[in-house]
């Protein structure tokens, strides 16, 4: 679409056509009075996507990257039409037995109301959680699957402390003080944490980010997450995280703290939403005692900070694009090997980049060393919702989502990330539980996409620029050949 044509469909905003790059709040502005759902501005132009209305099979525009399920929902909440914010959810997670036997049972340490909101009718939050390990594996041995254990106490096994904590035990009121918010997701909220809290002042400032659970009141239009599925999630990250300390991957997001959180927000964290709201205008409601009771839980984990996601980057010459796109394919593959590992959202939005003084990376695949150039920038890999992940630290366990519960998943269009979620779907023909690494190989072409298309560089002209986007196009054109990221590395 013409950013003319979107001009024309906003005259409503007292835009002038001159104006050739909509600004953040001109977004919201027309997400809100439902004239453009969605749009994603790449150097000026604009790209729209659709997604069918799985209940009246009209088509309704989203944007691709990380918010498109986000903008549906304000989208149809604009409308008298009826929805059920569960089929938005992403957290249909699963932990499946290698044996392929399956308990699809509701955790019976959990207690839920019925939930209300207006216009729909009575409903619970979903989940397909179910756990498989393999006839080998001591179930003793393995935390996740024992159904004697409460999904509290299980994840209590996983936090840095091993009991709930309130917010001022958390962290003390300085803190907070020097803490911003800096961005939020249906899930909650994420703030920038002061940098005195590494033992290495070096490093840049922690990233913490706050998850509802468990509770009956509805999170921004959806049911909260279930803590169960936070479980798994926890599980993922850090079980990612640890391939850094052991030498094999530096490039998936650090986990340094991970807490269950019992009682109301904190009012500096709280001052915090509202310091964001005033300058950029939050989508979120306001995590208050009038939204949340007092006994309200929550997860919390402290994530190392990865940079600003690839999104909202611009990049100085297409090397940093050559570097980004092998740290990420290294990374992957040692997953793959160390853990069968599939990310299976790895869209723009999951990526973050930062500068760095390191020369290079190394990532150890199958004993042997690899070395990565960094050319001066970082990639990091984040949200391992959606992700497939054999844990090694729980003996077998095998950690995944169950996305052919997830219809809305598969009835996006617009942009290439929507069909590589449909070309998953095809390739793993609904065994959601098992390993296919060719997954991994579909968004290494969707990220190569993005590298030569939609990410703007600054200095276009250069003969290395030239190069490294002929290296991306020589990447991009032989990359589906392959069956995993292990196989594509190895032939390089």
């Amino acid at each position: 679409m013409e950013l003319a044509g979107l001009v024309r469909n906003i005259s409503s905003l007292n835009v002038s056509p001159k104006d050739t790059r909509p600004t953040r709040k001109m977004v919201r502005k027309m997400v809100r009075i439902g004239g453009v759902a969605g749009l994603s501005i790449l150097d000026g132009s604009v790209s729209l996507c659709q997604i069918s209305d799985r209940e009246s099979g009209e088509l309704v525009q989203v944007p691709g990257g990380k918010k498109w399920r986000r903008t549906l929902f304000i989208k149809k909440r604009q409308s008298s039409q009826k929805i059920d914010p569960s089929s938005l959810r992403r957290h249909t997670l699963a932990i499946s037995r290698l044996d392929g036997q399956h308990e699809n049972k509701r955790d019976p340490h959990l207690n839920f109301s019925q939930v209300h909101d207006e216009g729909s009718e009575e409903r619970l939050p979903k989940s397909s959680f179910c756990f498989e390990t393999s006839r080998d594996v001591d179930r003793d041995l393995s935390i996740v699957p024992q159904p004697e254990l409460s999904t509290v106490d299980k994840v209590l096994q996983r936090c840095s402390r091993p009991q709930i904590v309130s917010f001022d035990e958390l962290y003390p009121e300085e803190v907070y003080l020097q803490s911003k918010k800096v961005g939020e997701g249906s899930y909650g909220e994420v703030f920038l944490l002061p940098s005195t809290l590494h033992t290495n002042p070096e490093l840049p400032p922690p990233v913490l980010k706050v998850v509802p659970v468990d509770g009956t009141a509805l999170i921004n239009g959806e049911p909260q997450t279930l803590l169960k599925d936070m479980l798994a999630e926890i599980v993922v990250s850090a079980e990612l995280s640890k391939l850094d300390g052991q030498g094999l991957a530096p490039s998936f997001v650090q986990v340094i703290d991970c807490f269950l959180v019992e009682g109301c927000y904190p009012k500096k964290l709280l001052d915090l939403w509202d310091a964001f709201d005033e300058e950029k205008g939050s989508e979120n409601d306001r995590p208050d005692s009038d939204l949340l009771p007092r006994d309200q839980r929550f997860v919390t984990l402290v994530f190392g900070n990865g940079g600003k996601d690839l999104e909202a980057s611009e990049l100085t010459n297409a090397s940093k694009a050559v570097s980004i796109f092998n740290q990420v394919l290294h990374a992957l593959a040692v997953a793959e090997h160390e853990n069968q590992f599939e990310h299976r959202d790895l869209h723009w939005g999951n990526i973050l980049v930062r500068p760095t003084e390191e020369k290079s990376f190394t990532y150890t695949l199958n004993s042997e060393s690899l070395e990565v150039k960094s050319e001066k920038i970082q990639a990091t890999i984040i949200d391992f919702s959606l992700s497939r992940l054999t844990s090694k630290e729980d003996h077998g366990t095998v950690i995944f989502n169950d996305l052919g519960k997830d219809p809305a998943l598969f009835k996006a269009s617009g942009d290439y990330q929507f069909d590589i979620y449909r070309m998953m779907k095809n390739h793993v023909n609904e065994n959601w539980g098992g390993f296919h690494p060719k997954t991994n190989i579909f968004w290494l072409h969707y990220l190569l996409d993005k590298l030569i298309n939609a990410v703007p560089y600054k200095m276009t002209k250069s003969k290395l620029h030239r190069q490294s986007m002929a290296k991306l196009r020589s990447l991009s054109a032989q990359i589906l050949e392959f069956g995993s990221a292990q196989e594509f590395v190895l032939q390089l």
